[in-house]
């Protein structure tokens, strides 16, 4: 009897460490509709037959397991240029044959009034991988054209791919990439980005939109909106809690088994 409610408490301490998921899939064509990679005309917006496309395929945001701890984010992509092995930024990439120099599209939410932005390659200040706090967001046009790319070949001019310079660090944070075996970057991803961070008490625990890109120009766009936010993990105990309540656990075992014996 002993032995079972103690597995029972370890079955409902590991359900405890378990974050809430959700998840959002794309890519969009110009259109902002969903299309299908490899099969919808419109869904590869960017160069092709042979050279590098740019989608993403798909983005799960997860909550804390418990009060304080990390966010995670991932993200299955492709890229215009090769992410090397335990990169820590995504690298910046040459725009068509130009030498203007352009990265991945932040991870951008709309929330509780505010732009937040999960960077992802270092811009305007902004480190990579940390979540920062701003009033605007950047859309392709800025981007392309402030980097010199003429206004008439920006393809989706007012997609927002970027947060907007000036803002605050909302909380530190660190990027994991993983090459995915076997893909073909076609119908599914080269790449999963994920980025772990710290975050606000009680982010995204209302309606909130997200935005991604796998460029700055907005191609291989996917956005999401989920009108109901997150629940804030409930309060339990910290690792070094479970240290001293486990002793307890056992003595109370111990003077059951005595108990019986008597």
């Amino acid at each position: 009897m002993l032995l079972k409610q103690f597995l029972c408490l370890a079955v409902l301490t590991s359900i405890m460490a378990i974050g809430a998921t959700i998840a959002f899939t794309g890519p969009e064509d110009v259109n902002g509709n969903p299309c299908t990679p490899g099969i919808t005309p419109s869904c590869i917006i960017g160069p092709a037959n042979g050279a590098p496309i740019y989608e993403v395929f798909s983005l799960s945001i997860t909550s804390p397991s418990t009060p304080g701890g990390l966010w995670t984010v991932s993200v299955d992509t492709d890229y215009g240029a090769t992410i090397p092995a335990g990169a820590t930024s995504i690298p910046e990439y040459t725009y068509l044959q130009t030498s203007i120099m352009f990265g991945i599209g932040d991870v951008l939410f709309a929330w509780n009034g505010k732009d937040y932005g999960l960077v992802l390659t270092p811009h305007d200040g902004y480190a990579a991988g940390d979540l920062y706090v701003a009033n605007t967001f950047q859309t392709s046009a800025t981007v392309l054209e402030n980097g010199g790319v003429p206004s008439d070949e920006v393809p989706r001019p007012t997609i927002n791919v970027l947060l907007g310079a000036g803002g605050m660090l909302a909380g530190a944070g660190a990027i994991t990439v993983t090459a995915n075996p076997g893909a073909d970057g076609v119908t599914n991803g080269l790449y999963t980005i994920t980025d772990s961070f710290n975050a606000p008490a009680n982010f995204l625990s209302s309606a909130f939109t997200v935005y991604d890109s796998s460029y700055a120009c907005a191609n291989g766009y996917l956005t999401g909106t989920n009108g109901n936010g997150f629940t804030e993990a409930a309060a339990s105990p910290e690792p070094g809690s479970w240290l001293l309540i486990f002793p307890g656990l056992v003595l109370l075992g111990v003077a059951r088994l005595r108990k019986r014996r008597a």
